[in-house]
């Protein structure tokens, strides 16, 4: 199996294939539709402490791995569980896929630019009418 690593923002392709993202925070301005994840595996990802410690003065890329696989190992039955029940979420594969996001009108009435829904004032309208 190989596995790629990129970032989230740049801009997903064909060959992509799985898309799993593995953060606790979903990525700032990033839309769902845009970054097309397919995972969003924030139990994989490393704790707010060892993050901390990676980005402050002492942290290094060896120690990071090495207490990364240890907060992965102990978090292993966790994670195993969350799998099984993720997979047991998922439609058979016979099953065609649900379009990742549909849009629903909120009005049946069509609303000219001229209109507005509310009849309050737009904030960047003067409200007060005397001068």
């Amino acid at each position: 199996m190989n596995i790629a690593i990129k970032r989230v923002y740049e801009p997903p392709r064909s060959n992509d294939g799985l898309r799993v993202l593995v953060d606790r925070l979903w990525p700032r301005g990033l839309s769902k539709d845009a970054a097309q994840i397919d995972i969003w595996a924030k139990e994989l990802a490393p704790s707010h402490e060892l993050r901390r410690w990676f980005h402050s003065d002492e942290g290094n890329w060896a120690g990071f791995k090495t207490r990364y696989r240890k907060e992965l190992s102990a978090r292993r039955p966790d994670a195993e569980a969350s799998a099984r029940k993720s997979d047991a979420a998922k439609p058979p594969s016979s099953t065609p896929p649900k379009p990742r996001h549909t849009t629903t009108p909120s009005s049946s009435r069509p609303t000219s630019l001229g209109q507005s829904k509310s009849r309050r004032p737009h904030r960047h309208q003067n409200r007060s009418t005397s001068t």
